[in-house]
């Protein structure tokens, strides 16, 4: 790393250098300057890092739900001074390498954050970001197509539509969702926090464009900007960047404190207050919601709270030996945890909600007194030290991992307390404070003693109750129909004409595609920025005893990651719809010599990781398109002084583990439904393409029939026979079934990673696990082949927006159409289909993703207020490439961005995984070397002739929408046959 040569109060392009901080744990300099014209805040946390991040964020508290920030975010993204597109933010997706291109809205800031391997791309991005914050054209089309406006339908019916109004109505179509929401709000009576930044699709249409215009001109000004970089680009080639660029084009500014947006909340109740809200919920639905606890606490003046209440939460709720998880989860009176229970650490103050779900609002009172009474017994009796143990070295682990995007993670460590008036090192140091609590927790007592400070003592408590509702859901859907009848009802025939030209002036606008001068002004990287070289993982195949062995050696920072992995040839096919099951219950079950919470306390305090999974896939073993493989792994990530416990824990688990603790399974089986019940909708569209790829692909079939709507109905099914006689005795006797076929030595393998001489010790310790096992005596089973006939189907569930999803045939990997099916999808995505289905359609999100192993390309739309349209837009798309409307100089951008993907910097953990995942599937550095030399010699003519095969097949295709039944129901016209081919998903 180079030495950055500036002191304290030195000044560079305009910057004046405030702060430097020898950041130790990251490897990294901290520098934190103020630009003294403009008012600007900038802090680079500068280290060798390739991977560069920045990001600009703004203190935006809002006085209302009408989602104003949330629409800005959307909108300044919608052509700027400099780049006069209609959507340079999606243009950007294509002709760039980013490993990050985003933004966020948060309850009272919005981030637009970016990264990037390649510096002339870095700066490529912050040009067009920056051009966007602070001189973003808004005009009133972007604000109709972004926000909501106005519709007339064919019948001169009134609607309204628009991204963030659609997307939002899917957020509140969703149970969990307003929990989430419900369960910070509550405790705060006053400011930002009481309203939905994201917007209230209640309130959405009552934000007015002037009010728009003044929200950006009064927030986005450089005096409330924060600039966060990172990684290895000199600080100085930044600073005159940001300066020249964009900072000289404002006069000098008037800096006013009242004026920041900084959120402070310093109110404290007197006693607790309670709430209760509905959610729609369809006919017949289950009435139990959840019932919640809500604390506000402090604020981020102090960092050592904030980590000592992520200890106090893995104390409380973080593993199965955690006393308030245990005391809950045990009882009958309700099916689990909320989602919603734990920290939430974004705001002027941390909150810290308890929760369960499945529970009828008349058990209140027995929740509250559970609670209570666990945590008085905690401050009483004192804290188990191996559970405080194991919480301390779980934090520790977390902290030493290399996980995900370093840059991202310290980004958003960061703003947490520098948009809240901070230091912006306050929230981001670890270590030093870290060492602090565990000195702190060798007295007796201390951690008890902020338990009763925090909660018992704590009467600034929210009381809550979400109940969903039939009743709800009629009066929200009356609501908006009275309300648009008298709009209607307020207009006359001019007013009508007018709502109609509005909307055909917006669809024109839409249509006009952007000028070649103007495309042309948006800096984008050449075919030659981009290396063509694979990045390789240097997996090797071994052989262990006679075994199959994966070993990966790579710098891991200390910690070893190794998997034992079972070919699920030999598991007979009856017991497959319960592998979710096993897998779940597996790694999180006690011993036949030892109780959950008591092994769960073992696993806390040995490992950084456990867990088991099931997984399959088509392969290319011996280029065989239709060869697939089914494995059931446990993996685990632990320190090297560890090992040797950690694996004779996982000895226990592979011979010993307890199946019969019916208390732990039912828990297991209801957690299970009730996780994937309530993801059906806000993840519909991953449901709906997952369930339409089963037609084509055996590995398709199978996942979902794990992780799709087959699961949920499958649990559905068993937790309404759970409480009959002798039922969890069949479930764990199966289970049982199920471990004595698959847990030998049959199809047995590993893989292991982490630096030569951890290797070897990891070897060793698979020896053991070897000696453990039984021979096994059971026999391969031949595969299942599938039959899906049906090409539609609809998904019924509660949601006020629909989810597509449509398979068809493509090319598999290695073939020499491959190469062109990648550009083709990429380029629907950013292009054709974004355009049509996400601007004028008004949909959240839409995706074409291609499947080079399954020979499929699924298309998906997200949070979508249209059916039939879409899927005309999907054969449409690929009518309008067939017909040659895409240029060399088109493909030449996708290729980039295709390309580029290889240039992702992966963790130790995604490098182990994948690098074993391609060698039992086939996939090797050649293959893929190839595939690039292919993608860079595809052609117009290439795109046309792979469309147009896709096209001949795609009468063929699956199609899968989730919806509610009345939106379905206005589709049977057009697609004839789906009202008998309806699927009611678990409510």
């Amino acid at each position: 790393m180079k030495n950055i040569n500036i002191n304290v109060g030195n000044k560079i392009h305009g910057f004046k250098l405030i702060n430097k901080y020898e950041l130790e744990e990251y490897r990294s300099l901290g520098l934190e300057f103020i630009h003294e014209k403009t008012g600007m805040k900038l802090f680079h946390i500068y280290n060798d890092d390739v991977e560069n991040t920045f990001s600009f964020s703004f203190n935006t508290p809002v006085t209302s739900s009408n989602g104003i920030p949330h629409i800005i975010e959307h909108s300044v993204l919608s052509g700027s001074k400099k780049y006069n597109l209609k959507d340079p933010f999606q243009a950007m997706m294509t002709g760039s390498v980013n490993t990050f291109l985003n933004a966020y809205t948060f309850p009272d800031k919005t981030s637009y954050p970016a990264s990037s391997v390649l510096e002339k791309d870095f700066f490529n991005l912050m040009s067009v970001y920056g051009d966007a914050v602070f001189f973003p054209r808004l005009s009133k089309f972007t604000f109709l197509q972004e926000g909501w406006r106005l519709c007339v339908n064919d019948n001169d019916e009134l609607y309204y539509s628009g991204v963030v109004y659609n997307e939002m109505k899917g957020v509140y179509s969703s149970h969990d969702s307003v929990v989430a929401d419900m369960s910070v709000k509550s405790v705060f009576s006053q400011g930002p926090y009481t309203f939905d930044s994201g917007g209230d699709p209640q309130y959405i249409p009552n934000l007015t464009f002037k009010e728009f215009k003044d929200f950006h001109k009064k927030w986005y000004k450089p005096s409330n900007c924060y600039v966060y970089l990172y990684g290895n680009i000199l600080t100085e080639k930044s600073l005159k960047f940001l300066d020249e660029t964009f900072l000289s084009k404002f006069d000098q500014a008037k800096l006013n404190l009242n004026d920041t947006g900084v959120t402070q909340s310093c109110e404290v109740w007197d006693s607790p207050r309670e709430f209760f809200t509905y959610t729609p919920a369809l006919e017949g639905e289950n009435s139990k919601g959840d019932l919640l606890l809500s604390w506000k606490l402090f604020n981020h003046e102090n960092p050592e709270d904030g980590l000592t209440l992520e200890l106090i939460n893995k104390i409380l709720l973080g593993s199965s030996a955690s006393p308030l998880k245990k005391a809950l989860t045990d009882s009958d009176s309700w099916d689990d945890l909320s989602s919603s229970s734990g920290s939430e650490s974004e705001l002027c103050n941390y909150v810290y909600t308890v929760g369960v779900r499945g529970a009828s609002k008349n058990k209140f009172k027995e929740f509250k007194e559970l609670v209570f009474k666990t945590l008085k017994q905690i401050v009483t009796d004192g804290i188990d030290p191996e559970l405080l143990e194991g919480a301390l070295r779980e934090l520790e682990f977390r902290n030493r991992e290399i996980q995900g995007s370093l840059g991202l993670r310290l980004m958003r460590k960061s703003i947490r307390g520098w948009l809240h008036g901070y230091s912006p090192i306050q929230t981001l140091e670890f270590e030093k404070w870290m060492s602090n609590i565990r000195n702190k927790c060798q007295k007796s007592g201390y951690l008890e003693g902020l338990i009763e400070k925090f909660f018992i003592k704590n009467n600034h408590r929210a009381e809550i109750v979400v109940e969903p509702s039939y009743k709800e859901g009629l009066r929200q859907k009356e609501s908006l129909e009275k309300k648009l009848r008298l709009i209607k009802e307020s207009l006359d025939q001019k007013d009508i004409d007018l709502i109609k030209r509005e909307n055909r002036e917006l669809e024109e606008y839409q249509n006009r595609p952007d000028s070649t001068e103007d495309i042309n002004s948006l800096p984008r990287l050449e075919r030659g920025d981009i290396p063509i070289e694979v990045n390789k993982i240097d997996t090797v195949k071994l052989e262990l005893n006679g075994y199959d062995y994966y070993k990966t050696d790579l710098y891991t920072n200390g910690i070893l990651y190794f998997g034992i992995g079972f070919n699920m040839e030999y598991l007979d096919k009856f017991f497959f719809q319960y592998l979710l099951i096993f897998s779940r219950m597996f790694t999180n079950a006690g011993f036949k010599d030892k109780k959950y919470d008591e092994v769960s306390k073992l696993v806390s305090l040995n490992f950084g990781g456990l867990g088991s999974s099931i997984e399959t896939s088509n392969t290319l073993k011996d280029r065989k398109p239709n060869f697939y493989i089914e494995n059931f792994y446990i993996r685990a990530k632990v320190l090297e002084s560890s090992l040797n416990e950690a694996t004779n824990i996982i000895i226990n688990f592979l011979t010993k583990v307890d199946f019969h603790d019916y208390k732990r399974l039912k828990s297991i089986i209801i957690e299970l439904r009730n996780d994937l019940k309530a993801s059906l909708v806000p993840n519909g569209s991953s449901y709906a393409a997952l369930r339409s790829a089963r037609k084509f692909s055996l590995s398709s079939c199978r996942e979902e029939s794990w992780y799709g709507v087959s699961q949920a109905q499958f649990l559905e099914q068993l937790v309404n026979d759970i409480d009959k006689e002798g039922k969890l005795e069949e479930v764990a006797t199966i289970l049982d079934g199920i471990k004595g076929e698959l847990i030998t030595k049959q199809g047995l393998f590993f893989h292991s990673s982490g630096d030569e001489s951890n290797n070897r010790k990891i070897e060793d310790s698979l020896k053991k696990v070897i000696d453990s096992l039984p021979e096994g005596d059971s026999f391969l089973h031949p595969i299942e082949h599938y039959d899906i006939n049906d090409n539609i189907e609809g998904l019924v569930g509660n949601s006020q927006v629909s989810y597509t999803g449509l398979t068809v045939k493509g090319a598999f990997i290695g073939s020499r159409d491959y190469p062109a099916q990648s550009i083709l999808c990429y380029i629907l995505k950013t292009g054709y289909l974004w355009e049509n289905v996400r601007m004028k359609g008004g949909a959240y999100g839409v995706f074409v993703s291609p499947s080079g192993l399954d020979g499929s390309i699924t298309f998906g739309s997200y949070r979508d207020p249209n059916i039939k349209s879409t899927i005309d837009h999907f054969k449409r798309s690929l009518e309008w490439v067939a017909a040659g409307n895409i240029t060399q100089e088109e493909i030449d951008l996708a290729l980039i961005s295709v390309v580029g993907k290889e240039l992702k910097p992966l963790t130790p953990n995604e490098k182990s995984i994948i690098g074993v995942r391609r060698k039992i599937i086939g996939i090797s550095d050649d293959l893929r070397q190839d595939n690039i030399k292919m993608l860079m010699g595809v052609t117009t003519q290439d795109l046309m002739d792979f469309a147009a095969a896709v096209l001949h097949h795609f009468h063929e295709g699956s199609i899968v929408v989730l919806s509610s039944k009345e939106l379905l129901e206005e589709t049977y016209s057009e697609f004839p046959g789906l009202e008998y081919n309806l699927v009611d998903l678990p409510q």
